[in-house]
């Protein structure tokens, strides 16, 4: 998987970032953007249980 450093998805994960190093969501992002990548390929995701989890935890928080 490559990643672009000028995408939206990479520059706003910079922006929280530095914004707050610690900031717990970007574990969860990560995570997801990982899933997201290995699935895109027609790969398996590590675990599946945990990808739906943060998922449905995150969807509310941004609709």
């Amino acid at each position: 998987m490559e990643l672009n450093p000028d995408h939206a998805i990479v520059t706003k994960f910079k922006e929280r970032f530095e914004k707050d190093p610690m900031d717990t969501l970007l574990s969860d992002y990560a995570e997801l953007l990982l899933g997201d990548g290995l699935l895109a390929e027609g790969s398996p995701i590590p675990n599946p249980v945990r990808y739906n989890q943060i998922l449905a935890d995150l969807m509310p928080r941004t609709l």
